[in-house]
């Protein structure tokens, strides 16, 4: 089974603080029913064109930087 989560993020309204780096760290755990999934992929678009593509950690974890100004599409993929 395959599961996708999209999550859409607006970074143009990020505090001051976060616009003086020019990106935005986001990290977390995936999980799902309360179970940590490991070998997820994660693939994050902008303006419809892959920009990074990556897989979670063995502890579930993953770790992205998102340029400010855009609007990005986060998308997490487990086959299985």
């Amino acid at each position: 089974m395959k599961y996708i989560i999209s999550l859409f993020f607006v970074l143009a309204c990020l505090s001051t603080s976060a616009q003086q780096t020019d990106s935005l760290t986001i990290h977390g755990v995936v999980v799902h029913k309360q179970s940590i999934l490991k070998a997820v992929k994660i693939e994050v678009y902008k303006d419809n064109e892959l920009q990074q593509a990556a897989e979670n950690l063995s502890s579930g974890s993953f770790k992205l930087t998102l340029e400010l100004g855009s609007v990005c599409n986060v998308s997490f993929f487990k086959s299985g």
